[in-house]
Order: C-alpha cells, then structure tokens, then sequence
C-alpha cells in the first residue's frame, strides 16, 4: 500500500457575498473561505494569476510575495498565513486563480492575535457598468479572521479604507499612525 499526502487549500468557512446580475441588481452568492497551503505550488499560481489580473491592485503583489516565501519557507509558517476568498466551493486541491476574488495575509503576534498586512479585493466592474461584480468579499474575509482570531491590528491605508475597518468593528488607536484594533468582546 502507498501512502499520498494530497495537499490543498484547507476551507476555513464558507461566507455569502453580493454578486451582480445582469439586469444591474444583486443576488446572494456562496463563496469559499481558505487558508492557502504554503506547500502547494499550485496554490501559490492561483493567487499569483488572481492578483496579476486585478485592475487597480495595491497589495495583491505583496500578498504573494508572502505566499512565495512561505513556499520558499523564507518566513515561519506558524507566525503567516495567507487566506483568500474564491467562487470555489469544492474541488481546493485545483484551486483556480480566476476564481479568487480576495485575499489577505496575516501575521501572528500572539496565541490568538494577528498583525493583518494587507488585504486585498478584485475591484472588477461589470462590462459597461460602474458596479462591481461582487459586493461583500472584504467583509466576509474579516468575519472569518474575527472568529479565528481574538485580536486584530492593522495600520490602514490613507483615504477612505479607513471606514471599511470602522465599518467590520475595528477603533482606530493611533490616529497619527492610522493603526487600527478589533478585540472579541
């Protein structure tokens, strides 16, 4: 008898998002939340697709490069983690990168806190609209940190991100800093 080790997205939860129909209104869509295997090549491609196409992206690439030096085992695997929200909803081991619609790592600074580095969605907007294609993917991605996690600190971007984290829960405590906590109650 051999023994095969299959190693894979591992599903954290799954979460419901918005998700625009043709006719300009939205409907409830089930989405996949994981936590990407820092073993698994094929996981580090799919997001590396997911992030080269995405218009608009800031921190995708360094989402990534974080992936890749798990991959490398450049960073402790149990300080980093890499999660990311795909259409998915079976079939992790083939994980495809057109699929994923966000994606966020995290690093671990105690049992169960977390220092969140970055976050990013696909900011894809629907053929000759202005809305984008789904709606709730950056929330669904916090909710699921939120109930890994007891404590959550970040340092936001300038500009209006700001109100998505006040928006999930999160006090801003530095403001000159722009660092940002969210503690379970």
């Amino acid at each position: 008898m051999t023994n095969s080790i299959n190693f894979r997205a591992k599903l954290i939860n799954t979460a419901q998002i918005k998700k625009l129909n043709p006719n300009g209104t939205y409907s409830p869509q089930k989405i996949s939340i994981i936590e990407i295997d820092a073993n698994n090549i094929q996981d580090l491609f799919a997001i590396s697709d997911a992030a080269k196409y995405w218009t608009g992206d800031k921190y995708a690439s360094n989402i990534v490069y974080t992936a890749n030096c798990l991959f490398h085992n450049s960073f402790d695997r149990r300080r980093y983690k890499v999660f990311a929200a795909t259409e998915q909803l079976d079939n992790l081991d083939n994980l495809d990168g057109d699929k994923i619609l966000g994606m966020t790592d995290v690093k671990k600074t105690a049992k169960k806190a977390i220092q969140l580095n970055y976050i990013q969605v696909n900011q894809d907007y629907h053929l000759f609209m202005d809305k984008p294609r789904h709606k709730n993917i950056g929330t669904s991605i916090m909710d699921t940190l939120k109930s890994l996690y007891d404590k959550i600190e970040l340092t936001a971007a300038r500009g209006s991100v700001k109100d998505f984290y006040i928006k999930n829960g999160f006090k801003n405590v530095n403001p000159e800093e722009n660092k940002y906590l969210w503690e379970k109650a």
